[in-house]
């Protein structure tokens, strides 16, 4: 019963971190990114997104699958979201 407050609690989290991180995304003006659609950028940053507040979460190969994309091109996305953003995750909004 714990385990599903805990995921219930996790996942407005992860939303709230997720909106937080695209936005700044957006706000960059870091030209160099490798996003060749929305749909690769929505799941890169939510796998950031997860990974950041939850040290239970799928891996990296998952969210490629779901994505439709290789598990290398996804680890490529995920590093160059991290550089892009600094590695600056922690958001005002969100609170453990």
């Amino acid at each position: 019963m714990a385990e599903a407050d805990d995921d219930q609690q996790t996942v407005p989290k992860v939303i709230t971190c997720l909106s937080s991180l695209l936005q700044r995304v957006a706000e960059s003006n870091d030209k160099r990114r490798l996003f060749q659609s929305q749909k690769m950028l929505l799941i890169t940053s939510v796998l950031v997104s997860a990974q950041f507040m939850d040290d239970i979460c799928y891996i990296n190969a998952y969210y490629a699958k779901v994505g439709s994309i290789s598990t290398e091109e996804m680890n490529i996305l995920e590093v160059d979201f991290l550089f892009g953003l600094g590695f600056q995750l922690n958001t005002g909004g969100v609170k453990s």
